[in-house]
């Protein structure tokens, strides 16, 4: 390892401990960015930030282990080690299955779990609503394949109903729909969940970064609705760095490049309006 990299590395390790993985994972992609020739200081990181994400799943961390997994994932496709990133993403849609069936579970109680062959007398009697009867057959079936780890099979059953108004939980619906292929769905779930609940805006960006490896429009368009709202509500800054994080993991995808363009210039604009004071008149008595 290059000595003048020590400190860059220890700051990344640093910030990995200390439970930034936004911070750490700027880092690593700085490092691998502006010294490219140092792959086994990008490696050591790289295993460091794999190592973070065991640690934080394992704490029930799920966003910030899959946001881990993503970005390494990412690198090793993009040194050709297509092997590595694949099994990688076989983690992430591992644990985005577990953390599901997690809220599927909360969120309609342990009997809408139960195999179809279960006594209903194993829990106390209750009378549901007809739209909850209705949710639970399909939630049990989509618990079904998430227990045997088909997401594809699982999307198939996932409904945005399922969610009860919680823009996590439908969030979580919409990303396992995208990973199965089922565009239209998951891309109409990410624009509710952007309306119902703008703080996970970054979450939809991440989620739309790591799609664009494979389906570069579905993966920038999520980027796009969450700058946008950003922009909306003037915060220019947000929207700027969503771009250019979309740019340097895909630097070839013209469109991401000219909104980064567009929006860095709308953002100039608003700081020199803010410092326009306006004029007024002196009033002479």
């Amino acid at each position: 390892m290059n000595a003048d990299l020590g400190p860059v590395v220890r700051e990344t390790e640093r910030l990995i401990e200390s439970g930034r993985p936004d911070l750490a994972i700027a880092a690593f992609q700085q490092l691998v960015r502006e010294q490219p020739a140092e792959a086994p200081s990008s490696a050591m990181l790289a295993d460091r930030l794999v190592e973070a994400a065991d640690a934080a799943a394992a704490s029930g961390r799920c966003a910030d282990a899959l946001a881990y997994l993503s970005v390494v994932a990412n690198w090793r496709a993009a040194r050709g080690d297509s092997r590595g990133a694949a099994d990688l993403r076989e983690r992430m849609e591992g644990l985005e299955l577990a953390d599901l069936e997690a809220q599927l579970n909360l969120a309609h109680g342990d009997t809408a779990g139960a195999p179809p062959g279960d006594p209903p007398s194993a829990a106390p009697a209750r009378f549901d609503p007809p739209a909850a009867v209705d949710m639970r057959l399909p939630a049990q079936r989509a618990r079904a394949f998430v227990a045997r780890g088909d997401a594809r099979g699982a999307a198939e059953h996932l409904l945005a109903d399922m969610a009860g108004g919680d823009a996590t939980l439908l969030l979580a619906i919409a990303e396992i729909q995208l990973r199965a292929g089922q565009l239209d769905r998951g891309m109409a779930l990410v624009e509710s969940v952007i309306q119902a609940d703008p703080l996970l805006g970054d979450d939809v960006v991440r989620l739309g970064i790591d799609l664009a490896s494979r389906q570069a429009d579905a993966g920038f368009l999520m980027v796009e609705m969450a700058a946008d709202a950003w922009a909306a509500g003037s915060q220019w800054q947000k929207a700027a760095l969503a771009f250019e994080q979309f740019v340097t993991r895909h630097p070839d995808y013209v469109p991401a490049r000219v909104r980064l363009h567009e929006t860095e210039e709308a953002a100039a604009r608003a700081i020199d309006e803010a410092r326009v004071v306006s004029f007024r008149p002196h009033r002479t008595a």
